[in-house]
Order: C-alpha cells, then sequence, then structure tokens
C-alpha cells in the first residue's frame, strides 16, 4: 500500500472506529533518538510540579520541544503531520508533547476524553482533537496499554476525570508493539491502563488539535530563543506563531513570527503614545 492510500485509510479508521494503530510512521531510528533522550531529561528535570490530576504521580517530561531537536523532527515529520492534517483540517497546531512513562505497580488512570475542556459541540468527523502515542518499548495488557471505548468518540458528550467511570467492563485494551503508534480521536474515552509487570511502559504522546483551539501547552513562552530560530516555518505554524484563517492570533494585524528576530528574541509591541 502507498503512503497516500495508507495515511487515507488511517484517517477513515479515526473518524469510523476513534482509533487506529499505525505501523512506521516515525523516520527509522528517530524514536531511539527520543527515548535516549527521555532518559537523559529523566535525571535532571523537576517533576514536583503538577497540572492537574492526569498525571497521576507519573514523571512526565513537558515542553519537549524546547528541549531536543529530535521531538521537532518528530512533532513535524511528515507522515504524521500529513494524517493529523486530514484529520483536524489544514492549519492544525500541535496542542502538547510529554513523556508517558507508567512505572510497575500504577493503577489504571480514570477513563477520559481529551476535549472535555472545549465546551464546543462534538463532531465525530471532525474532532478538534487528535493525538498519536509512541510505544517507545511494547504497550502490552500486562504493562497498562491504552484501554478506549470503541464508539465512544461518536457520544455527544465529553467524559471528564472527575465522572464515575461506570463502563470500565466496556473498555479494551490496544496493544502496541514498539515503534508504532497509537493515534485517537480527542473524542474517544480512554485511559492507560495498570501496571502490572517489573517493567516502566514508556510512551511518547503528541496531540494535535484544530487551528482555533488554545492549545494545551503554551509555546510562545515555553520555547526560548535559541530554539526558535532553528524551527522551520512549518514548526513556528504548528507552536502557534502564525495566523489562522487569515485573522486568529495577529498581533496589531501581523503574524506573530513577523515579531521574532533573528536571535530568536520576541520584539514585542511599543508602548501607545499619550497626548
Amino acid at each position: 500500500m502507498d503512503c497516500a492510500s495508507q495515511l487515507e485509510e488511517c484517517a477513515s479508521r479515526i473518524v469510523a472506529d476513534g482509533w487506529t494503530v499505525v505501523e512506521d510512521v516515525a523516520p527509522e531510528g528517530l524514536l531511539d533518538r527520543c527515548r535516549n533522550r527521555l532518559a537523559e531529561l529523566e535525571r535532571t528535570e523537576d517533576y514536583t510540579r503538577t497540572i492537574g490530576q492526569f498525571e497521576m504521580g507519573q514523571r512526565r517530561t513537558c515542553n519537549l520541544i524546547a528541549k531536543g531537536e529530535m521531538f521537532v523532527e518528530l512533532a513535524e515529520s511528515r507522515m504524521l503531520l500529513e494524517l493529523m492534517r486530514r484529520v483536524l483540517g489544514a492549519g492544525c497546531l500541535l496542542n502538547s508533547m510529554m513523556a508517558l512513562p507508567l512505572e510497575p505497580g500504577s493503577p489504571e488512570q480514570p477513563l477520559h476524553s481529551d476535549d472535555q475542556a472545549i465546551g464546543l459541540p462534538r463532531d465525530f468527523r471532525r474532532p478538534a482533537i487528535c493525538t498519536a502515542i509512541f510505544a517507545l518499548t511494547d504497550f502490552t495488557n500486562e504493562n497498562g496499554a491504552t484501554r478506549i471505548i470503541p464508539g465512544s468518540h461518536r457520544l455527544p458528550r465529553p467524559l471528564r476525570w472527575d465522572e464515575p467511570n461506570r463502563r470500565l467492563d466496556a473498555a479494551v485494551a490496544v496493544e502496541v508493539p514498539a515503534g508504532n503508534a497509537l493515534v485517537y480521536s480527542g473524542a474517544i474515552y480512554h485511559g492507560s491502563g495498570a501496571n502490572h509487570s517489573g517493567d516502566v511502559r514508556i510512551g511518547l504522546a503528541l496531540s494535535y488539535c484544530a487551528g482555533y483551539l488554545r492549545p494545551t501547552e503554551n509555546f510562545q513562552l515555553g520555547l526560548p530563543g535559541s530554539t526558535l530560530v532553528k524551527l522551520s516555518d512549518t514548526m513556528l505554524t504548528l507552536c502557534g506563531f502564525d495566523v489562522f484563517a487569515g485573522v486568529v492570533g495577529h498581533v496589531d494585524r501581523r503574524s506573530p513570527r513577523e515579531l521574532i528576530d533573528r536571535s530568536g528574541s520576541i520584539m514585542r509591541p511599543a508602548s501607545p503614545q499619550t497626548e
């Protein structure tokens, strides 16, 4: 099957079923570089700060675009990005990128949907969020493979973290061999399973969103100048340094990327003069 046909089939499955497993979506060797870099970062990261209850005490490394060129390469890799554009539409943004380690003995994560904070009507044919979880180690039923409720992306309302999970018996574990990716609609009910093995299960989650949404991670403030000057036009757009639909996100009628100087500093608009 050629690349275009594979992308079309994957996008169709995400619309119809809410998820799919994609093989060979990352360039050869790139996931190994990502895994090695994450191991280095774990030794220096500050994991005392948490946002929300979804982290469940796990060492989730965030703001990865600023922490290694291999993460940039993955976020803008051609096949992954084309799939996201087919699902979310042109102008989609990088929503977040984080490591997903699951330590031995970790309990199962409450089922939830990634679109729970959006507050807009859901349309399973054009979700607002789509996420790819790359398996850096095998995802198995024993070590906490992601559980999903098939067809739940078609339900009219999202599932919040604080809602009782009454449908656990309907969830199925999606086992993913290392090197492949579970790609799913942000509307589907899902959550990691419990890790009953003796090893850490490691995933790398790249979430993308429609261009009209506010991303989970704030890349405008989170990326240092030394990173900004190296980013491609494609990556700057993914990180929100562009306007969507010709108007959303402008700065005094200018694209945000016009305010990045050659050193990577962001030129702030001058204060208006007063009489």
